[in-house]
């Protein structure tokens, strides 16, 4: 194998420890097995192409959009219930089975329902 493999090879063990089974890339699960705090409710603002504010940028599925910045400010959105409840679970260390974050910091790929069902919805 030469040295460009190799490196390649490396970074793609890397990625897959990193990568855990609900497609979260912010490696929650830290070295000795316990659950970090996420930083991106706190620190991000994620905007999906359809114009939905995410609290999270490893979100699929729309799971995760709060609110439409389309219709909403910046300010209302990041202010916005949906988000300001997200976080608390986060401040509480408290999060529930049914949201994709649960998924990411314990590792888990449980079905998970959407913060706002119109974001998932899909027009025909």
């Amino acid at each position: 194998m030469n040295e460009a493999q190799t490196e390649s090879n490396e970074l793609g063990k890397a990625n897959k420890r990193r990568m855990i089974s609900s497609n979260c890339w912010w490696g929650a699960i830290g070295e000795s097995g316990a659950v970090k705090m996420c930083n991106q409710v706190f620190n991000r603002f994620h905007i999906t192409p359809e114009g939905y504010f995410s609290i999270c940028g490893a979100q699929r599925e729309n799971l995760l959009v709060a609110a439409d910045v389309n219709k909403l400010s910046l300010l209302e959105a990041w202010t916005c219930e949906i988000a300001k409840e997200v976080r608390k679970y986060f401040i509480d260390k408290y999060l529930p089975v049914n949201i994709q974050c649960y998924n990411c910091q314990h590792n888990a790929n449980i079905q998970a329902a959407p913060l706002c069902d119109w974001a998932v919805e899909k027009e025909c």
